[in-house]
């Protein structure tokens, strides 16, 4: 029998109005069943704190694959604050880990909690 998976958290928020930061952060315990956890030992994007430029565009955040996973867009509003969209990646794909939002300053903050190693892919399209 293998042994608990390990958990992260991968916390997507804007900054100024032209970054958006990726931070992964350890979980303590998974999210599904309260496991304690030890260290991550692969990254999800890229490293602890992926600064993506996203001036005049939407960053695209898809996180997991066709078994499984979602789809994150974040954009820099006219209200001068960063908006968020969450979706399926695709028609029948669950969304199968704990997705939280909420709000740090002008920028709503995406938080979602997956097993360390989860893939994630980052894309960007022009707004102007």
């Amino acid at each position: 029998m293998g042994g608990a998976k390990e958990w992260v958290m991968l916390k997507i928020s804007g900054h100024s109005d032209d970054i958006v930061e990726a931070n992964i952060e350890l979980e303590r315990k998974c999210p599904c069943c309260g496991a304690e956890v030890e260290k991550p030992t692969k990254a999800v994007v890229g490293g602890k704190g992926d600064e993506i430029n996203a001036y005049e565009q939407k960053v695209w955040f898809t996180i997991g694959d066709e078994k499984g996973g979602l789809v994150v867009m974040m954009f820099y509003g006219s209200s001068g604050c960063w908006a968020t969209s969450i979706g399926q990646i695709g028609e029948d794909v669950p969304i199968p880990w704990e997705v939280r939002v909420g709000a740090e300053g002008h920028s709503v903050v995406v938080c979602v909690d997956c097993p360390d190693g989860t893939p994630a892919k980052v894309t960007r399209e022009s707004t102007s």
